[in-house]
């Protein structure tokens, strides 16, 4: 019986949308980021994002988050992918290797369904969160997706958001603040828009987007942490900081498995 409930999920969730073929085969659509996350002058680990938008306006994205401080160390992957109306289709994050706990979050009949991944945990249903922001605190590369939203023309944007760890929902409140710059890996003063987030799980939160029309997250400042594309620096002539090792995603790994994401040992218990 089951095996018959993953054979029947696996059908299910199988990509079937055009869009879908850019992730696998190796292929390497889209843009990949690299963000450096730092602690004051320590360079501490990096986070990465792979964001393909395909001509039907479903969303891709996928990407790692590596830190490694001491006891703090942590390896997560997300997967991401919404359909062409804005829904969630299925958000995954595991700890990475075979054996990575996490969630699987996917629609099911008009709602979203979470499931355990090596997890034990029960599967949980919610009928009004398709249409929300898939929030999840652990990381900070999702916030790629939420940028896209935040218009520079306006002074408040309202995201309203699922946590997909908390399984609460809520409503995100960016605040545009002054235009500020920061510095490329070539030297070269970039103006940037600071957003500041007074309301959302979590934190209080930072995001710098960037000026043009592309609204890329450029960075995201923490009260003890903070992240930037690597080789960039947030002050002009501010000392480059040392990067640590880090393997960045290569091929179907940086963009999710290439069956969307979807793990053949996430449990489903419930109904």
């Amino acid at each position: 019986m089951y095996r018959h409930a993953i054979a029947a999920m696996v059908a299910l969730l199988g990509l079937t949308s055009t869009g879908s073929s850019a992730l696998a085969g190796g292929d390497t659509s889209g843009e990949l980021t690299t963000w450096t996350i730092t602690e004051g002058a320590e360079a501490v680990g990096t986070e990465t994002l792979r964001l393909v938008q395909s001509d039907s306006g479903a969303l891709f994205a996928s990407g790692e988050h590596k830190v490694n401080r001491g006891k703090h160390k942590s390896h997560l992957k997300v997967f991401l992918q919404r359909a062409p109306d804005g829904t969630i289709a299925k958000y995954r994050r595991v700890t990475a290797g075979r054996k990575g706990k996490g969630l699987f979050a996917f629609a099911r009949n008009g709602g979203l369904r979470i499931v355990g991944v090596k997890t034990g945990k029960k599967a949980r249903d919610f009928s009004d969160a398709l249409s929300r922001y898939a929030w999840d605190p652990e990381v900070w590369n999702h916030l790629a997706v939420a940028a896209l939203r935040l218009d520079p023309a306006k002074a408040r944007v309202e995201v309203a958001y699922f946590d997909v760890a908390a399984a609460t929902k809520g409503k995100a409140i960016f605040v545009r603040q002054d235009v500020t710059k920061v510095t490329t890996k070539g030297d070269k003063l970039v103006e940037v828009v600071p957003w500041a987030l007074q309301a959302g799980p979590g934190a209080p939160l930072t995001v710098y987007v960037s000026k043009d029309k592309r609204r890329k997250l450029v960075g995201v400042a923490g009260a003890h942490r903070k992240m930037l594309i690597k080789g960039w620096t947030w002050e002009k002539g501010a000392p480059a900081v040392e990067e640590p090792d880090s393997d960045e995603p290569q091929g179907d790994e940086a963009r999710g498995d290439a069956d969307g994401g979807v793990d053949p040992e996430a449990e489903e218990v419930g109904p």
